[in-house]
């Protein structure tokens, strides 16, 4: 399996851990806002995007592994804060539910990129780099 389809079946396995989580919390929860489900897909589309990004950045350009993640990390946090300020202005109620939803689904998202990027392409660069020396 290639590190594109690896890497989207994590993506896919966190985004349903997420889904079944706040399924189940929801109905117990008031601390659940309504357009959850509309943050968790945009997030989960977002963060398959960078990554793809960034996985495509390291194996083309191994040494310059770090600029390709940082310029996914800044995408997304724009892209976050482009979504939130569209919600927020469209009149959207519970803004402070929201922006706390978004913000802890932002940060399981942003938990999972580093881990998930960083260990699987760890082996893959050090590779390239002692090819690279011999």
């Amino acid at each position: 399996m290639n590190l594109y389809m690896q890497h989207a079946l994590r993506l896919a396995l966190l985004v349903a851990g997420l889904a079944i989580f706040i399924w189940a919390l929801a109905p117990v929860a008031p601390v659940i806002h309504s357009l959850i489900w509309w943050m968790l897909l945009f997030l989960a589309v977002l963060t398959l995007a960078t990554s793809h990004f960034t996985v495509w950045g390291a194996t083309r350009f191994p040494k310059s592994f770090n600029a390709f993640f940082f310029i996914g990390m800044i995408v997304r946090f724009f892209a976050a804060i482009i979504f939130i300020t569209v919600v927020v202005v469209t009149g959207t109620q519970a803004v402070l539910l929201f922006v706390g939803n978004f913000f802890v689904l932002y940060l399981c998202f942003q938990l999972f990129e580093i881990t998930s990027l960083v260990t699987n392409l760890r082996p893959h660069l050090e590779n390239q780099g002692n090819e690279a020396k011999k």
